[in-house]
């Protein structure tokens, strides 16, 4: 059987209660928190892992009017009503902004049997969640805390948000139970919605959860757990998705980091972003070809991509999957300078394409108004 989004419970037998009152979703085979002390857990893995003490004590003290936090796998709001808690110590003059994303939520009897473990400093804020839910909204604005209910499946909800999270809290089900909470789409799509400098915690350090992070742009570091569990991650957004610094993560293959170079590199010099290229060209160690000198050719800054590639050991008599050079795609493209740099840099002026073509055919043949192949 397989569980279906909505907005409340899928009726009885989809979750239980254990003798000691903890939560269970009998479906994806896994507890909402852990049986020991899960408010102290929380605390470490979500709110340490992100730094929110020490970042909330800074935007208190700066001008920023505004956090903005985001959690996959919202559950009974436990993360949230502990992040609002601190944020509203700490920051009383401030506003949180938190996207709150559940798949399967619960109704309104689970949320209230759940909350009845809650500590007295979350009280308020339980009772905040209940008449939200017994009022069916997918809004609550309590305190200075401002919290955005998503429901539905992640991969549907994501791609319709924009507001980008200073920090993300990721407490899906474990990637063994629940996949679809640990996808590749989940990763591209919190690339997309992360600001600047967005942070990333964990409970599970899952070897596809840490490589996903990393090709999100994120660098990543295990950190000792709490109580029994030995490691959790954290996670701070330091490049483009797809820019990897090779062994930023253990158990990340050589051959792993050396493809999403690549794809950083080509998206670079795609998009004629040359300070991008060069910085992966040079600190990152991303290795040239020559078939980024056709991309460079289709670029916004053709010339001086050339000038950066071939500078780096690109071979200037590249072909491409047609048989065509990269001398011959300049003249093409009608794009003098281009040319002049591959002759300098030891282009074959003679050289013909797939088809016996030499690159003086290729002129006349431009000159005459005709380019196609």
């Amino acid at each position: 059987m397989s569980p279906t989004p909505g907005r409340t419970s899928d009726g009885p037998g989809r979750r239980s209660f254990g003798a000691d009152g903890s939560l269970r979703d009998d479906l994806f085979g896994d507890a909402f928190a852990s049986s020991g002390d899960a408010f102290a857990e929380s605390r470490l893995v979500f709110l340490e892992g992100n730094r929110l003490p020490e970042r909330f004590r800074g935007l208190a003290e700066s001008g920023v009017p505004s956090f903005s936090a985001a959690e996959i796998g919202f559950g009974t709001g436990a993360n949230f009503a502990l992040c609002a808690e601190l944020f509203f110590r700490l920051c009383p003059d401030r506003t949180l902004e938190y996207e709150g994303l559940e798949g399967y939520p619960l109704s309104p009897a689970e949320l209230r049997a759940a909350h009845a473990r809650w500590p007295g400093e979350l009280k308020p804020w339980a009772e905040a969640l209940q008449k939200t839910w017994d009022e069916g909204k997918d809004e609550l604005a309590f305190r200075n805390a401002r919290l955005h209910l998503r429901f539905g499946l992640f991969a549907d909800v994501l791609p319709t948000l924009e507001r980008k999270a200073d920090a993300w809290i990721l407490d899906g089900f474990a990637p063994s139970k629940n996949p679809d909470a640990w996808s590749d789409a989940l990763f591209a799509q919190i690339a997309r919605l992360s600001a600047p400098g967005a942070t990333a915690a964990t409970f599970t350090v899952a070897g596809d959860v840490r490589r996903r992070l990393l090709r999100a742009g994120f660098d990543v570091e295990k950190r000792p757990g709490f109580g029994r569990k030995r490691s959790r991650l954290e996670a701070r957004l330091a490049r483009p998705a797809g820019e990897v610094a090779p062994g930023a993560v253990p158990g990340t293959s050589a051959g792993e980091c050396k493809k999403a170079l690549r794809h950083a590199l080509e998206q670079a010099v795609r998009s004629g972003d040359e300070s991008r290229a060069r910085s992966l060209l040079g600190e990152a160690g991303a290795k040239p070809d020559g078939g980024l000198l056709f991309l460079a050719l289709r670029s916004p800054a053709p010339v001086g991509l050339l000038s950066l590639l071939l500078a780096r050991g690109c071979p200037p008599d590249a072909r491409n999957a047609k048989g065509s050079t990269a001398l011959i795609e300049a003249i093409r493209a009608g794009l003098p300078e281009a040319e002049e740099l591959l002759l300098a840099n030891g282009a074959d002026p003679g050289l013909p394409d797939g088809r016996g073509r030499t690159p003086e055919t290729w002129r006349a043949l431009v000159r005459n108004g005709t380019r196609k192949r």
